[in-house]
């Protein structure tokens, strides 16, 4: 595993490896940082107000959106 430090399977490390270059190719290397130090902030901020370990395999899902019959949208 050419990341021995990430517990995350070695598709879906390829596939985080893949964005940062994207968005550094886009951005330039200096925004490419900056955005990911924002990424790691949210991502800590998160665990420490949950009191949860970070698990890499979490997907975050929307509620769904209920619309009524009168076109207006439910509230959550």
């Amino acid at each position: 595993m050419p990341y021995p430090w990430l517990k995350v399977p070695r598709a879906q490390a390829r596939r985080q490896v893949d964005r940062v270059h994207a968005l550094r190719e886009k951005s330039g290397w200096q925004k490419a940082v900056v955005s990911l130090a924002n990424k790691n902030a949210h991502v800590l901020w998160a665990m420490f107000v949950r009191g949860k370990a970070f698990d890499a395999r979490h997907v975050g899902v929307k509620p769904p959106t209920v619309v009524l019959p009168t076109g207006e949208m439910a509230p959550a």
